[in-house]
C-alpha cells in the first residue's frame, strides 16, 4: 500500500489519505547505529518556508517567533530561562550564496560545501550512519527545482519521501492560497511529517518539511 492516496470513492473532491509506514527493520537497524555516535541532539527538525524573509517573518509570524525565542539559548547557558524544556532553537544568517535563488542554497549550507569543495557527505547520509531515520516532505516539484533537489539532495534518498504537486498550477509562486483535496497544501505536509514523528517514536529522527507557501502574497 502507498503511503500516499486520493479516495475519490464519497467525494467529488477526493480525500487525501496519508498513512506513514512504520519500518520495524529500519528502525531496530538505526538502532545499531545509534551505540557508535553521540550527536548534538537526539532529534532534528528543519522547517523550511521559502521565501520568507527575516523582517517579514518579524512583521508576520509574531507568534511563531515567540515560541521559538522561547528555546533558543540565553545568557549563562542553553534554556536558563525554561530549564525543564529539553529542545533547542536557534537562528542562523545567510552571509553568502551559491546560487541566485534560495532553494538551492540551503542544502549546501547544511552540508557544509562551498564554492571551491563539492563534497558527497551529504546531510542525509551523515544521519543515517548516525543511526537516525529520515524524512523528507516538500511542495516543489516544478522542473527547476526538482533538478536542483536532485543534485543537491536526491544523492542519498531518504528514509521516507513525499513531494506534494498540484497537477493543475504550473507556476509554483503564486498569490493565492494553494489547496488539494479539501485543506491547503501545507496541511498535507504537516500530517505526513507527524505521522513520521510520531511513528519512529523511540528513534532518533531527522525530518526537512520544506514549503514555498513564502512566495505568497497571503503569507
Amino acid at each position: 500500500m502507498p503511503e500516499v492516496s486520493v479516495d475519490f470513492t464519497d467525494n467529488i473532491q477526493g480525500k487525501m489519505e496519508i498513512n506513514v509506514h512504520y519500518d520495524q527493520s529500519l528502525s531496530q537497524e538505526r538502532k545499531l547505529l545509534e551505540k557508535n555516535s553521540e550527536p548534538l541532539s537526539n532529534n532534528v527538525l528543519v522547517l523550511y518556508v521559502d521565501s520568507v524573509s527575516r523582517k517579514n517573518a518579524i512583521r508576520e509570524l509574531k507568534s511563531t517567533l515567540k515560541f521559538f525565542e522561547k528555546f533558543m539559548p540565553y545568557e549563562g547557558g542553553f534554556n536558563e530561562k525554561y530549564p525543564e524544556e529539553n529542545f533547542h532553537s536557534f537562528e542562523f544568517f545567510k552571509y553568502h550564496a551559491f546560487k541566485g535563488y534560495t532553494s538551492v542554497n540551503y542544502p549546501l549550507l547544511f552540508y557544509g560545501q562551498n564554492r571551491k569543495v563539492k563534497n558527497k557527505n551529504l546531510i542525509n547520509k551523515y544521519f543515517k550512519e548516525n543511526g537516525y531515520v529520515t524524512c523528507l516532505a516538500h511542495d516543489y516539484c516544478w522542473r527547476d527545482n526538482t533538478l536542483s533537489n536532485h543534485k543537491f539532495i536526491k544523492e542519498e534518498i531518504f528514509d521516507h519521501e513525499f513531494n506534494l504537486c498540484d497537477p493543475n498550477q504550473e507556476n509554483v509562486n503564486i498569490n493565492t492560497v494553494r489547496c488539494l483535496y479539501g485543506k491547503q497544501d501545507i496541511e498535507h505536509l504537516l500530517n505526513y511529517t507527524d505521522q513520521f514523528w510520531r511513528k519512529y517514536k523511540d528513534n532518533r529522527k531527522f525530518a526537512l518539511l520544506v514549503s514555498n507557501y513564502g512566495h505568497e502574497g497571503t503569507l
